[in-house]
């Protein structure tokens, strides 16, 4: 009957070195992410017509063309007042943006929105009275329905009025992009003990939202998925070992 020898003082040794380094990567992985987060900015700026991809619930600054700001919690977007938002659409469709006649509220307008079909894109004709502008679509109410339907600006190929008027989707959405056509939406943000503030988008610059930073987090995990790795490996070396002396 074989006995176990008993384990020799440099494998001693190898185990008690390989336990001070135990979370050894972990620690690594973590001080490198930490680094990289410091390094990273606290704050990034989002244009204003890009409100729609932040999250209600987010801590954000908005810079408003004036060069004023507010600062408060994000709670999503509400529709303009429709006497508000005619009065602001009205007088920017005046100054002719590029040349550009915009459609008036309640004016009658066909659009052309392309359509991918099976075997091949075609234009699916929409008529109505125009309601207004979205971020990025353009709302119309067609004949005999009593909802309000909103067309993709990124799949309308052409806007024409009866004066024979057309506008491109792409333009359109351009401008908005740029802040100079107004749409229906506003921010609303909560600012101090004054309660609820609502901006309109005509009026902002840019928005600024706190920067993630999970750099430490993530170099933390990957870190100790190496520690992981090198345990279980001292684990089946020192089985080896035990083997070896039987």
């Amino acid at each position: 009957m074989r006995t176990r020898k008993k384990i020799p003082k440099l494998a001693l040794m190898i185990v008690a070195v390989a336990a001070l380094a135990l979370n050894g990567c972990s620690m690594i992985g973590l001080t490198i992410g930490a680094s990289a987060d410091a390094s990273k900015p606290n704050q990034k700026a989002v244009p204003g017509s890009q409100v729609m991809t932040i999250a209600p619930g987010t801590r954000i600054t908005i810079i408003l063309k004036d060069g004023s700001w507010l600062s408060g919690k994000y709670f999503g977007l509400k529709p303009i007042p429709s006497e508000q938002y005619a009065a602001i659409y009205s007088q920017e469709r005046e100054q002719k943006l590029e040349g550009i006649l915009l459609p008036a509220l309640g004016e009658s307008i066909h659009i052309g929105e392309s359509v991918l079909g099976l075997y091949m894109n075609y234009e699916k004709k929409l008529e109505g009275t125009f309601e207004g502008l979205g971020h990025d679509r353009i709302f119309i109410k067609r004949k005999g329905r009593a909802e309000v339907f909103g067309a993709r600006l990124s799949t309308v190929a052409k806007i024409a009025s009866d004066r024979d008027d057309v506008i491109s989707g792409e333009t359109i959405q351009r401008l908005i992009i740029k802040g100079k056509i107004p749409v229906l939406t506003m921010v609303v943000v909560i600012e101090g003990k004054a309660g609820k503030t609502l901006v309109t988008m005509d009026n902002v610059s840019q928005i600024e939202i706190p920067v993630q930073k999970s750099g430490a987090l993530t170099g933390f995990f990957v870190g100790a998925v190496f520690d992981a790795a090198f345990v279980i490996a001292l684990i089946y070396l020192s089985d080896l070992n035990n083997f070896a002396f039987m």
